[in-house]
């Protein structure tokens, strides 16, 4: 049972990624979905480094709780939060700066308005980071897992619903919307959960 909770949110997780490009297909054309697919492949490069992060500080801090050591679990925490953020700020500038001129480069001409959807997307290397460490460091390992699956559920649902409305309107832009209330959403509803904590 522990492992089908915690199961539900991947499938949730992989679902609400997914979705973006097939309604774009659905929704709008071909050249809209290669340019979001490639400013997300983009985007993706620094969440999946921070992602390992929280990977590896999952059982360290499952066993820092278990053995009911609230002081050392705060300190990793925020040891973790401060490296994360640090790491993810500067990245997520880093590729806000770059991206209009490396999307040509990197790409070809033909994916130039790949530039402003993968500056539009970077917020999303900043909201995985924080609510990474959030979930596989004080979600997970108190097992709070009913607060981790609403949060799943909640982006998915935002996401497919701006998505139904902003894809027709805005094409890849509609989707970079949709996806980053999605995000910040999770964000928003983890953080409340557990600020008291």
């Amino acid at each position: 049972k522990p492992l089908l909770i915690l199961f539900i949110p991947v499938i949730a997780v992989n679902v609400y990624r997914s979705m973006d490009k097939i309604m774009i297909t659905l929704l709008s054309d071909a050249v809209q979905t290669g340019l979001y697919e490639n400013a997300d492949k983009i985007v993706l490069i620094p969440t999946t480094i921070i992602t390992a992060i929280g990977t590896v500080m999952l059982p360290r801090m499952s066993n820092i709780i278990a053995q009911g050591n609230k002081e050392n679990s705060n300190r990793y925490i925020r040891d973790s939060m401060q490296f994360v953020l640090g790491l993810a700020i500067g990245m997520m500038f880093g590729i806000a700066v770059i991206a209009e001129m490396f999307a040509p480069l990197y790409f070809g001409e033909a994916f130039t308005q790949a530039g402003p959807i993968i500056k539009y997307l970077t917020p999303i290397v900043f909201l995985t980071s924080w609510n990474n460490v959030v979930r596989t460091q004080h979600i997970i390992p108190q097992e709070k897992d009913k607060v981790y699956i609403i949060a799943i559920i909640l982006g998915a649902v935002i996401n497919l619903v701006l998505n139904i409305i902003f894809i027709p309107l805005y094409g890849a832009m509609g989707a970079v919307i949709g996806t980053l209330a999605a995000f910040f959403a999770v964000f928003l509803y983890q953080t409340l959960n557990t600020r008291k904590e």
